[in-house]
């Protein structure tokens, strides 16, 4: 690419189906997950498609442009992307006499951590190397607010300098492209024709009824030409987008039918469903069509703050979409765009690593991270609500010569089916969780001593008549506590701890509280 392209600065990094990071030309490091942080990334996992955007890191602001890469059966396995910086685009345009300031929006300051060129006007960080100081103090002087907000552009100390806003995916406001040329490096020749032939309008008065008109008609174009404009930009999103005021849906892009493909207007959509939020699936953490005294539109735009997220089920397939609003200003009348960003997948991926993450992979039940988390919150509820709960810990008798007489993998049976058979005597509310080697930790909510006594009863009768072949008996040893008022996490276990000995030194398979 550096032999073949203008782009001299190049780097490439390949990313599989799952959003891990494989290979980096910059660096050895691979293996991270990337896709949490990176939206476009998120957007190629859901919709691979060839994607070019513009975004701000630790170093500075960069183009990347994506490309899937699929085998020969068109399964996606991935994408390569290339990065580069503005340093190509600003060298070629010094050939035709224009200098450049690449600036990234104040916004980012805090983010810019290891910021390559250090250099700072304002709160802005200055992305292009070797920028000229005295153009930066041209800028700098009248100040850069003065000059992005000019729409058009303006003539400053003999430079025409024009402001080029710079968009990130969101179509938010990233930075900004300033660029300057000196008035005299312009060729004035089709300018003095230009200055010629005003004049001569100027002077034909006659004629401005009819340049009036001209004008007016112009506009009524340009604001035909933006709505159909608007039109294209929204259809050409693989979101779907629907713009809404707060009580009913007002228009939709071709997203939207793409989903719902049984349906081919609006209106027949809503003879159908009546509203989008009728298809929400009633769960915690997701939008309802009420969200207390607010209906679910204008809940999201009154919580700006909140990652808002509905579960579809439609065509017997779960959807989960994330849901940003947006107002827009082109009407009189309060409208707004929703964007709905199909995360189904990355949520299963989510969920598929906090699974992981919690639970054992021998025995399938929590680990000791997941105990660790369910009995610090038990006891918190229980010290504010003074709820009863109760802890059993029992030990596998004797596990360490069923490991050294018939060999780890019974001895991975025998905790993988003791596991099985505990679960089915529990509640659902229970929590059971392996706390390490041949350890195990039930907590039992809303539970006194006395019930936890009888449930840790049934495991040790239940246990003593398992037959795992060759394992001629299986038995375990327990302690059973009740939560007291001054108990934390710590004294729990260590006085679980302390019974479940006091019954293994006692002769084993047996129970013990305290």
């Amino acid at each position: 690419l550096r032999q073949h392209t203008d782009y001299k600065n190049v780097w490439i990094q390949v990313v599989n189906s799952e959003g891990f990071s494989v290979g980096r030309s910059w660096t050895d490091k691979r293996g991270d997950l990337i896709i949490y942080n990176r939206y476009d990334i998120q957007k190629m996992l859901s919709t691979p498609q060839v994607m070019d955007t513009v975004s701000t890191g630790k170093f500075s602001m960069t183009f990347k442009s994506m490309v899937p890469i699929f085998d020969d059966n068109k399964i996606f396995l991935g994408f390569i992307e290339t990065i580069t910086h503005f340093n190509s685009i600003v060298e070629e345009l010094k050939k035709i006499k224009v200098s450049s300031l690449v600036l990234v929006d104040k916004k980012y300051k805090n983010q810019l951590t290891q910021a390559i060129t250090n250099k700072f006007i304002d709160g802005y960080f200055i992305a292009n190397y070797n920028s000229d100081q005295k153009k930066v103090n041209l800028i700098q002087e009248k100040g850069i607010e003065y000059f992005k907000n000019n729409n058009d552009y303006v003539i400053y100390k003999g430079y025409f300098i024009t402001t080029y806003i710079i968009k990130d995916i969101h179509n938010d406001n990233m930075g900004y492209y300033i660029l300057m040329k000196h008035i005299d490096d312009f060729e004035y020749k089709s300018i003095d024709n230009l200055v010629d032939s005003l004049r001569i309008i100027v002077l034909l008065g006659s004629l401005l009824a009819i340049i009036i008109v001209l004008i007016l008609h112009k506009q009524k174009n340009d604001h035909k030409k933006q709505k159909t404009y608007f039109k294209e930009i929204i259809d050409s999103t693989h979101e779907i987008i629907i713009v809404t005021n707060f009580d009913y849906p007002i228009d939709v892009n071709k997203a939207f039918f793409e989903f719902f493909d049984e349906f081919n207007t609006l209106k027949e959509f809503e003879k159908e469903h009546g509203c989008l939020c009728s298809l929400f699936e009633k769960e915690d953490g997701y939008l309802q069509k009420e969200m207390g005294e607010y209906g679910w539109v204008e809940y999201i735009f009154n919580h700006p703050n909140i990652e808002h997220k509905a579960k579809i089920i439609y065509k017997q397939k779960e959807y989960i979409f994330l849901i940003h609003i947006k107002e827009l200003n082109t009407s009189k009348d309060k409208t707004y765009t929703l964007v709905l960003t199909d995360i189904t997948k990355m949520k299963k991926q989510q969920d598929k690593l906090e699974y992981l993450s919690q639970t054992d992979t021998l025995t399938n039940i929590g680990n000791r991270e997941y105990f660790n988390q369910n009995i610090s919150r038990e006891l918190k509820m229980s010290q504010r609500y003074d709820n009863k709960f109760s802890l059993i810990m029992f030990d596998i008798d004797h596990f360490k010569s069923v490991n050294d007489t018939y060999g780890h993998d019974v001895g991975d049976i025998v905790l993988t089916q003791l596991a099985a058979e505990v679960k089915k005597l529990l509640r659902a509310t229970d929590i059971f969780c392996r706390y390490g080697g041949e350890e195990f930790m039930v907590i039992l909510p809303n539970n006194a001593m006395s019930e936890a006594m009888k449930s840790a009863q049934r495991m040790r009768e239940n246990i003593e008549k398992l037959k795992i072949d060759p394992v001629e008996k299986v038995t375990i040893s327990i302690g059973v506590v009740e939560f007291q008022e001054d108990d934390s996490v710590e004294t729990m276990i260590k006085r679980a701890d302390n019974a479940m000995y006091q019954s293994k030194n006692s002769g084993r398979n047996r129970i013990t509280s305290a």
